[in-house]
């Protein structure tokens, strides 16, 4: 018997259940001290653009009637289980959601501004009602300008202010900024098997 939207969705673990201990582990070990933290600013554009530009692509090819398809898709390296049963517009807007949290840190973190929330995964999953295709304009327009944007409302860029990452711990400007290719990149992995997933 097929199950409903609601039925997969139950079967997953909670919003901001986070992602497996040995992964956490490994971002915060690993990712971040030998990618994030050495990343530059220029590198940290560049390596979003590419990302972007590939995630963008994709969505391209996905059919228009299906852009708002949800499919189930196999575990994967970042991608927290509730996050597993999306459609490729979700995955859009989620995208749009978390970058426009990041780049209003980022600004205040180089200004040295208070913050006055916690980082979290639970509350930046995309609206269901929202799953919508106008969410792909959404994400292009984003992301097109994502670093001219940054470079209007940084304040002082090598800043060594942190802002707790609920996987990885404290993190700086910098390493935020590093961590939008990083997170386009697992959604770009999951938008593929969304439309694997369409296609079979």
């Amino acid at each position: 018997m097929t199950k409903s939207d609601e039925e997969i969705q139950a079967s997953l673990a909670p919003p901001g259940a986070g992602i497996p201990f040995l992964d956490r582990m490994l971002g915060r070990y690993l990712l971040k001290p030998f990618v994030l933290r050495r990343t530059s600013w220029s590198e940290a554009e560049r390596r979003f653009q590419k990302a972007h530009e590939k995630f963008k692509r994709e969505l391209a090819l996905c059919p228009i009637e299906s852009l708002t398809k949800r499919v189930l898709v196999p575990p994967q390296k970042g991608l927290e289980d509730s996050s597993r049963y999306w459609s490729a517009a979700m995955c859009a807007r989620h995208l749009t959601i978390v970058g426009r949290e990041i780049e209003e840190l980022i600004g205040k973190l180089t200004r040295n501004e208070e913050i006055h929330k916690a980082a979290d995964t639970g509350a930046v999953k995309p609206e269901i009602a929202k799953n919508d295709p106008k969410s792909i304009e959404e994400y292009a327009a984003f992301g097109d300008f994502l670093f001219e944007r940054l470079k209007k409302i940084l304040g002082n860029p090598d800043a060594k202010v942190t802002f707790k990452h609920p996987w990885f711990g404290m993190m700086t400007a910098q390493e935020w900024a590093s961590l939008y290719s990083v997170h386009t990149y697992v959604h770009l992995e999951q938008l593929k098997a969304i439309l694997k997933g369409i296609r079979s």
